[in-house]
C-alpha cells in the first residue's frame, strides 16, 4: 500500500487547505473531503465548516486523488500533486438530477500502476471493461495467460485466484466458471502478485491474482445487470455448441452500512473428438491400443450468489461478514456406437468393443467470514483486522460405464461412485501501522485446520448383474500455525524495499481407513523471507528486483488414493505419500508510464508434484500423482497494454490501440537420468478501433508454441476471434457482439515422454468452440469506488480443487 505512493522525501509533511463549493459558488458545510493515493487508498479525510473550508495536515509529498462528495450532491475527483503546503483547493459539486449527463470524472488512475511488489491493472478505467468476461479481462492483464480452457498462468506457473482479497473457495471447474460468467463492469481491478509478501501464506509457486469487484461509496442503491448468450452448430443439428449467463451486481451503501449481492447463473454445452494411441512391446510382440471418442457430449451449470456486508459502528470500528454459496453441475458423456477401443497384436486385431460413458459431478459450496477492524489512526494507517472463516466443499461423481465386446459378445461394466467432503477452519490476526513517516510494518498470526472425507464405492457388471465391492474410505486432516513480520520503506524519490518473513508449522494424517494404511508427518516448520527492493530512476520509470522461497502443499485431491475410471482403459489414482514442494523466485521487473512492462524471473522448483504416466500390462493408461523431479525455469514477459498507436491531439481522441502480452520460457525438467530441455513461448494480441458515436471494433487472438511440463509435452495453439461494441443511452447499456474461434482452431495433442524403451502414449482432442455470442450490460446508480477492507483469507481453500489452483 505505501509503496503506491510516489515521490515522498524523509520526515517531510505538509498542509492542505481548501473549500467545498456548489456551481454556484456558495460553500457545502458537512461535506466530506477525502486524500487518496492514485491506488485508492485513503490517506486522509475531513468534514467541511459552515463555509465549506476544510483542512488536511501531516501530507506527505506525491500525487493524490482529492475527492469531494456530500448526499444529494454528485462525487467529483481531481488529481494534485503535493510539493509543499496548498490553499485554495476548490472542489465543486453538482447537485444530482441536474444535468447529470454533462458531469465527468476530472482524474482518472491510470490503467496500469506498479508497486514494488505487485502490478495493478485498474479496470474500471478501461474501455474493454464492459461487454467482455473477466476471463476476457484477464487475457489483457500483464504477463497473465488464459488458455482456451480457461487455465490462468502467470509467467509459465500456475496461480491462486482471490476475489477482493480472499481465495475463491472453488475448485477448477467452479473457478473458471465464475471468471467465465462475471462481466468486466462489475471489475474495479486486478492486482497481479507474481512473488507474494510474507503476509500471505507461503503457498502457491505461481503468485496471485487478485481480482477487486466494485465497491461503491455512493448513497443509496447501484448496481449491474449483465445477459449474454451464444452458440454455433457443427457437422449437424444434433451438435449446437452454446453457452449463456446471466450476473447481477447490487451495491447499497447507507449511513453507517454497506451491502453488496452478487447472483450469477451460467449454462453451457460444448462438443469434442478425442483420440488416445498407446504402443508397448509385451513378451516380443508390440501391442497397440487406440481409442476413438467421437464426439464426447459436455453440459454443465453454474449458480453463484456472495453477500457482503460492512456496518461502520463508528470512525474506530467496523465489522462485517461475507457469506458464499458456489454451485457446480458437470455432466459429461458419450454413446456406445460414438466410442470404439481396438486391440492389435502385431497388426493384427484381437479384440475390439464399444464402450458408453457417463459422468455426473455436483459441487456445492458454503463459505463464511466474519470480520472486525478497529482503526487506531487514519493518519498512520494503523489498524488491527480479525478474521474467523469456515469453508465447506461437499463433491459427488458418479461414473457409469457399459462396454461390449465384440469377439466374445459379453458385457462388461462399472459404476463408480465418490463423495468429498472438505470442511476448513481458520482464524487470523493482522496489525500494520506506518512509522518514520514513509514506512509501513505488517505483522500477524494465522492458524488453520483443514479436513476431507472421502469414500468410494465401485459396483462391477459380472454376469449382466451389477455387484459391490467394499466402500473404500480416506480421511486427511492437516493443520498449520504461522507468524509473519513485513516492512516497507519508502527512502526518497528514487528508492524503495520492502523485507518480510514468515514462519509455518504444518502437521498432516492420512487414514485410508479401508486398506488399514496411516501417514503420519512430524510436525515441520519452514521459514519462508521475501525481499523487495525498488528504484524508479524518473516519474514514468520503474524497476523493481525482489526474492520469495514458496512452497506447494499438495491438493488434498491429490492425496487421495483411490483409483478412478476416466474410461474403460484409463484410471487416474492420487497418492498419500506426496511430499509438498519449494520453490526460490527471483524477478526483476520494469515499466514506462501506463503502457509498458517487462519482467524477467527465474525459479527452481524440488519435488515437483506432477501426473505421471504408465501403461499396463494388457495396455491400459493408470496416471497416477508423482514427485516428479526438479524444474528450473528461465522467463521473459513483455506487456503492452492499451498503447495509443493513432492519437488525434486537436480532439483528443484515441483511434487505434494496441495491448500485447509477449512471454517466453526455457524450461529444464530434471528427475534421475531423464532431463528435457525446452523453450515455451506466447502470444496474446489485441487491436482495437475507437469510433464516433461510441463504436468500438477489437480484433483478438492468442497464439502459444509446443511445451513440455515435467514427463507431457502439449501441442501449439492458436485462436482468432472479434468482437463490435456499441454504447448506448448515455453509456448507462452496452451491446456487445462477438465471435469465438474465427478459425475453429482449439486442438488439444499430448504426447508423453521419458516411458520405456518401446513405449508411446499420445492424445489428440478436437474441441468445437467457435460462438457467436450477444452481451448486454446495463449499469444504474453512481459508481463511485470504496475503500477496500483486509478481511477474508483463507488461502487453504485452493487446495480443494485437484490442481491446487488454476494452471498445470
Amino acid at each position: 500500500m505505501l509503496m503506491a505512493a510516489v515521490g515522498t522525501i524523509w520526515g517531510q509533511t505538509y498542509q492542505l487547505k481548501g473549500f467545498v463549493r456548489d456551481t454556484a459558488g456558495n460553500g457545502i458545510e458537512f461535506a466530506t473531503v477525502a486524500l487518496m493515493r492514485m491506488d485508492s487508498t485513503l490517506v486522509a479525510g475531513a468534514t467541511t465548516a459552515e463555509d465549506g473550508s476544510w483542512a488536511l495536515e501531516g501530507v506527505m509529498r506525491g500525487k493524490y486523488l482529492l475527492r469531494g462528495s456530500m448526499v444529494g450532491y454528485s462525487t467529483t475527483y481531481k488529481t494534485i500533486d503535493v510539493k509543499g503546503n496548498m490553499q485554495g483547493l476548490t472542489v465543486t459539486l453538482r447537485e444530482e438530477g441536474v444535468m447529470l449527463g454533462e458531469v465527468e470524472v476530472t482524474a482518472k488512475r491510470p490503467l496500469i500502476e506498479r508497486a514494488v511488489d505487485k502490478i495493478v491493472m485498474n479496470v474500471a478505467e478501461s474501455p474493454f471493461a464492459v461487454g467482455n468476461s473477466t476471463t476476457d479481462i484477464l487475457k489483457k492483464a500483464p504477463g497473465v495467460v488464459v488458455d482456451k480452457d480457461g487455465n490462468v498462468t502467470v509467467n509459465g506457473k500456475s496461480v491462486e485466484v482471490y476475489i477482493n482479497g480472499k481465495p475463491s473457495y472453488m475448485s477448477g471447474d467452479q473457478l473458471r466458471a465464475l471468471l467465465q460468467g462475471t462481466d468486466g463492469s462489475m471489475v474495479d481491478k486486478i492486482d497481479i502478485i507474481t512473488n507474494p509478501s510474507s503476509k500471505y501464506d507461503a503457498a502457491g509457486q505461481g503468485g496471485i491474482i487478485d481480482i477487486k469487484l466494485k465497491r461503491n461509496m455512493s448513497g443509496g442503491l447501484n448496481g449491474t445487470l449483465s445477459a449474454s448468450y451464444g452458440g454455433m452448430y457443427f457437422k449437424d443439428i444434433d451438435h449446437y455448441s452454446q453457452r449463456d449467463n446471466v450476473s447481477l451486481n447490487l451495491n447499497y451503501k447507507g449511513k453507517n452500512t454497506y451491502t453488496s449481492i452478487i447472483l450469477s447463473q451460467m449454462y453451457g454445452e460444448f462438443y469434442s473428438d478425442f483420440s488416445n494411441h498407446t504402443k508397448s512391446v509385451q513378451d516380443g510382440h508390440t501391442v497397440e491400443m487406440n481409442t476413438l471418442s467421437k464426439p464426447l457430449e459436455n453440459s454443465f451449470q453454474s449458480y453463484q450468489f456472495r453477500v457482503t456486508n460492512d456496518w461502520m459502528i463508528d470512525d474506530h470500528n467496523t465489522v462485517g461478514f461475507i457469506v458464499q454459496v458456489p454451485v457446480f453441475v458437470d455432466n459429461a458423456g458419450i454413446k456406445k456406437g460414438n466410442n470404439q477401443s481396438s486391440v492389435t497384436v502385431d497388426g493384427t486385431e484381437v479384440e475390439r468393443s464399444e464402450t458408453s460413458n457417463a459422468t455426473d459431478m455436483l459441487y456445492v459450496s458454503h463459505t463464511a467470514n466474519v470480520n472486525y477492524t478497529h482503526t487506531f489512526s487514519e493518519q498512520l494507517a494503523r489498524e488491527l483486522t480479525i478474521n474467523l472463516d469456515y469453508s465447506r466443499n461437499n463433491g459427488k461423481n458418479v461414473n457409469e460405464q457399459r462396454t461390449d465386446n465384440i469377439y466374445s459378445g459379453i458385457p462388461t461394466g462399472i459404476d463408480i461412485n465418490t463423495r468429498q467432503i472438505f470442511n476448513i477452519y481458520s482464524a487470523k490476526a493482522d496489525f500494520q501501522t506506518m512509522f518514520w513517516k514513509t514506512g509501513m510494518i505488517e505483522c500477524g498470526a494465522k492458524w488453520s485446520m483443514a479436513s476431507t472425507d472421502n469414500r468410494l464405492t465401485t459396483d462391477s457388471l459380472i454376469n449382466n448383474e451389477l455387484q459391490s465391492t467394499t466402500p473404500q474410505d480416506f480421511v486427511f486432516t492437516e493443520q498449520i500455525g504461522a507468524l509473519y513480520i513485513s516492512a516497507a520503506k519508502q527512502f526518497d524519490d528514487h528508492w524503495s524495499a520492502k523485507l518480510g518473513l514468515r514462519g509455518e508449522l504444518t502437521y498432516n494424517k492420512g487414514e485410508w481407513i479401508s486398506s488399514g494404511k496411516t501417514t503420519e508427518t512430524k510436525p515441520y516448520f519452514n521459514l519462508f523471507p521475501t525481499v523487495y527492493v525498488g528504484y524508479n530512476p524518473t516519474e514514468k520509470w520503474n524497476t523493481a528486483l525482489s526474492y520469495t522461497r514458496r512452497i506447494q502443499r499438495p491438493g488434498y485431491s491429490q492425496l487421495n488414493p483411490f483409483v478412478t475410471y476416466l474410461d474403460a482403459n484409463t484410471s487416474m489414482e492420487g497418492n498419500p505419500e506426496l511430499k509438498p514442494s519449494f520453490s526460490h523466485n527471483v524477478s526483476l521487473s520494469g515499466g514506462y508510464s501506463q503502457y509498458v512492462s517487462l519482467e524477467f524471473d527465474f525459479s527452481t522448483t524440488t519435488d515437483k508434484i506432477a501426473q505421471q504416466t504408465y501403461i499396463q500390462e494388457n495396455g491400459d493408461l493408470r496416471i497416477r500423482q508423482e514427485n516428479f523431479g526438479q524444474m528450473t525455469t528461465h522467463g521473459v514477459s513483455l506487456s503492452l497494454t492499451g498503447v495509443p498507436l493513432v492519437h488525434i491531439k486537436e480532439t483528443d481522441f484515441t483511434w487505434l490501440t494496441l495491448t500485447m502480452n509477449l512471454g517466453g520460457s526455457h524450461v529444464i525438467n530434471r528427475s534421475g537420468d531423464y532431463v528435457t530441455k525446452q523453450f515455451n513461448g506466447n502470444l496474446y494480441g489485441e487491436l482495437a478501433l475507437h469510433l464516433p458515436k461510441d463504436w468500438t471494433m477489437t480484433f483478438y487472438g492468442f497464439y502459444s508454441t509446443p511445451m513440455i511440463y515435467t514427463n507431457m509435452k502439449f501441442g501449439g495453439n492458436y485462436d482468432l476471434n472479434f468482437a463490435l461494441k456499441k454504447y448506448l443511452l448515455d453509456k448507462t447499456l452496452a451491446l456487445t457482439l462477438k465471435v469465438e474461434d474465427i478459425l475453429r482452431s482449439a486442438n488439444d495433442n499430448v504426447e508423453v515422454l521419458n516411458l520405456p524403451e518401446g513405449q508411446e502414449n499420445t492424445i489428440d482432442q478436437k474441441s468445437y468452440r467457435q460462438r457467436v455470442v450477444l452481451n448486454l450490460t446495463y449499469s444504474f446508480g453512481q459508481h463511485q469506488q470504496r475503500k477496500y477492507r483486509k478481511v477474508g483469507n483463507l488461502e487453504e481453500s485452493s487446495r480443494a480443487g485437484a490442481g491446487g489452483g488454476i494452471g498445470l
